[in-house]
């Protein structure tokens, strides 16, 4: 990112701003795919190929495999961002969501964002959403709250089903991944809404979504005693699966 003190986002020139090209497509899949020339200076050509498929019973899926020539680390994610309610009249925002999360540690970090290589036991802390509970009950139990940009580790390695509800709208999505963590991001935006959700005279504003990404361990590579390897070559594929399963809860 602009300030180089970390790569999220895949660093000064992130993937998220990349041109991605169109590999291949159907009727219910699209396959993108990006190669990354050691822009970053990191060590090999990283090839980049994620598929998404769509499938019936509402159920979306994604999965990420990636390649590099030379040892080099390598942790991606998709980066959604949820408001299940759609914006409609009183959903302006995603307060009244729904979360369960079985983890019980998430990771500490300072300042700046950064993991301090500590683990946080969530038990009674606002990170503790192994019993479902909405992100408002955080604000409304500790007025210094600002909201989450964190790491939880799963209590499962593989698996995992984590879910989402919104009771305005009665949708409720639930997340089944390969990946031992997630990172849970409450948004404000401050940008224009798309037309479909009212826009472009209306903005996404405070807390107006939230951001679930399923990931590996946060910085594991600048924390060895984990034990995470996370450096991947031409003999280590990187890969990564998930599933979005929606639903509607009467």
């Amino acid at each position: 990112m602009a300030d180089r003190k970390s790569t999220i986002h895949g660093g000064i020139y992130g993937w998220d701003r990349r041109n991605w090209t169109v590999a291949e497509v159907s009727a219910t899949s699209i396959v993108y795919r990006h190669v990354d020339n050691a822009d970053e200076g990191f060590p090999g050509v990283v090839t980049t190929i994620a598929t998404h498929t769509v499938s019936n019973g509402g159920i979306l899926r994604t999965s990420i495999q990636a390649r590099a020539t030379e040892k080099t680390p390598i942790m991606l994610t998709q980066h959604i961002y949820w408001n299940l309610c759609g914006f409609r009249a009183g959903c302006d925002d995603m307060l009244d969501h729904t979360l369960k999360i079985p983890a019980s540690r998430v990771i500490d970090v300072d300042n700046n964002r950064i993991p301090t290589g500590q683990l946080i036991n969530v038990t009674n802390t606002n990170f503790d959403f192994k019993k479902a509970r909405t992100i408002r009950s955080s604000f409304d139990s500790d007025p210094a709250f600002i909201g989450y940009d964190n790491a939880w580790i799963y209590d499962e390695k593989a698996g995992v089903n984590m879910e989402v509800y919104s009771a305005a709208s009665g949708v409720k999505l639930t997340i089944k991944t390969d990946q031992p963590a997630v990172q849970v991001y409450t948004a404000s935006l401050n940008m224009p809404r798309k037309n479909v959700h009212g826009g472009p005279e209306k903005q996404y504003g405070y807390m107006s979504t939230v951001a679930i990404e399923q990931e590996g361990w946060l910085d594991a590579i600048n924390t060895p005693e984990w034990g995470i390897d996370q450096i991947y070559d031409a003999k280590r594929e990187f890969t990564w699966n998930t599933e979005y399963r929606f639903g509607v809860v009467n």
